[in-house]
């Protein structure tokens, strides 16, 4: 594959210590991603990492996820991303990646290679997340297609509050999830005036 220092930086993947290693090994042993579909490109990394590299665990699974969604995401024109992100009067969330664009303000991705009960977590940042931005998006990205299959089933009773859509990385709902938001108008946005006021009284 080409040199792992250009793809690293072309990608802007942040990764340090054991991130950084797993994803260099993974680049490593990975042939090619051109001419394959986003899923598929989350599928051939994701599968490399899940059925060479000795050394997983679960804080490293996630954070390794999380850096193959970025550069898959930003390698399909999706950008700028943040990462690990706060979004101002919402208060103690750190959200996975946000994007912002001028058609929905703030859009969040949660990634979670598993879900169990951890969606809940997401659901309740994305309510958070709506609560001051009304038109957000927010996505829930995972690789467990049995919980994420039981998910859409709530999600689509209405039992998720917040999460707009179940997003499966190495299915086709991921290209659609990318398609879609490489079309928007994906911009940095303008510092915040907290108060503006015609006088101040001092």
């Amino acid at each position: 594959m080409q040199n792992i220092t250009h793809l690293i930086e072309q990608y802007k993947v942040v990764a340090s210590g054991k991130v950084l290693e797993a994803y260099k090994f993974i680049l490593e042993r990975t042939e090619s991603l051109e001419g394959l579909l986003p899923s598929q490109q989350v599928s051939t990394l994701w599968n490399v990492y899940c059925q060479h590299y000795s050394q997983r665990e679960n804080n490293l699974n996630g954070k390794l996820f999380e850096a193959i969604l970025a550069t898959i995401m930003l390698k399909n024109g999706v950008s700028p991303i943040f990462v690990q992100a706060k979004v101002v009067f919402v208060p103690n969330v750190n959200f996975d990646f946000i994007l912002y664009s001028k058609e929905f303000g703030p859009i969040s991705i949660s990634a979670k290679t598993s879900l169990r009960e951890r969606y809940k977590q997401a659901d309740l940042e994305s309510v958070s997340l709506k609560y001051v931005h009304r038109k957000a998006r927010c996505f829930l990205v995972t690789m467990d297609k049995e919980e994420a299959t039981r998910l859409e089933r709530k999600r689509i009773n209405g039992d998720l509050l917040g999460i707009d859509e179940i997003v499966l990385g190495n299915e086709s709902s991921f290209d659609a999830m990318v398609e879609f938001l490489s079309q928007l108008n994906l911009e940095e946005p303008a510092p915040v005036q907290i108060i503006s006021a015609l006088k101040i009284l001092r």
